[in-house]
């Protein structure tokens, strides 16, 4: 069964989003990071390799997938 948490965010307070690849032992780790207008992690969304490895492509392919506004900052509205 998949799990039916959700995670919800103001996004007005939302300033700056970034897609984010950090390199680990175990390969990198890809990340959507939040940040409000002062600066403050507001969220770091990302994907679990140790889960199942089609729900690990997915998030991959939905990050990369999203448009970018220039070094790896998502475009955000408004």
């Amino acid at each position: 069964a998949e799990d039916d948490s959700r995670t919800l965010i103001k996004l007005d307070g939302v300033k700056e989003v970034w897609r984010v690849s950090k390199p680990t032992e175990r390969g990198p780790i890809h990340s959507l990071e939040l940040y409000g207008a002062n600066g403050e992690a507001l969220a770091y969304l990302f994907g679990s390799e140790k889960g199942d490895s089609t729900s690990i492509v997915k998030w991959k392919d939905l990050l990369f997938a999203l448009p970018l506004k220039g070094e790896g900052a998502v475009k955000v509205a408004g």
